[in-house]
């Protein structure tokens, strides 16, 4: 994948698949230990088959696909961005645990993208999910978003009407990361 939001998309596409309604997204950018860490968590069932098994891009447990591209695609994005893939289970929502490192000054670290459009497609998309988006510069948070809060909060507003909200929030944050 060319950007880091379609990994994020895809693994909170995962989340829901497991069952999850609780999902919780962390991107957190360390200058001084030159990382980039996403970390994604749910409260879904978690992994029920072995690491190597999750890896594979020709094993999936979804019925109606017969590859299962997408954990496999974001090891590489990792890998060949000096990072890694750690996956377990979430001690928070007691569900799944992905956490994706790269290293931030690396030629071959793929860039963040469009991770406002993303997140509020799937606030429109699925209005039972809350999804949880913590972004964290240097150890301080610049972004908090829980979307069944910021539905709340625009209560007087359609979903659809909340979408260019949403996405704008997030993506001046993003932009102003400058990575």
């Amino acid at each position: 994948m060319i950007e880091l939001s379609l990994h994020i998309l895809d693994l909170i596409e995962n989340s829901i698949n497991a069952g999850a309604d609780e999902i919780k997204v962390l991107l957190d950018v360390n200058e001084e230990n030159d990382l980039l860490t996403l970390t994604i968590e749910d409260n879904g069932k978690g992994f029920s088959v072995e690491e190597e098994q999750l890896f594979d891009p020709f094993y999936t447990t979804k019925t109606s696909k017969v590859v299962g591209m997408g954990l496999s695609l974001a090891k590489s994005s990792a890998e060949r961005a000096g990072g890694e893939v750690v996956i377990g289970r979430s001690k928070d929502l007691g569900g799944a645990k992905v956490v994706l490192t790269f290293v931030l000054s690396n030629i071959d670290r793929i860039p963040i993208g469009d991770l406002g459009n993303s997140i509020a497609g799937m606030f429109v998309t699925n209005p039972n999910i809350n999804i949880k988006i913590y972004i964290i510069l240097n150890n301080q948070t610049q972004l908090s978003i829980h979307t069944k809060e910021y539905r709340e909060k625009f209560s007087d507003k359609s979903d659809i009407e909340i979408y260019p909200l949403l996405a704008e929030e997030i993506n001046n944050v993003i932009k102003a990361l400058k990575v």
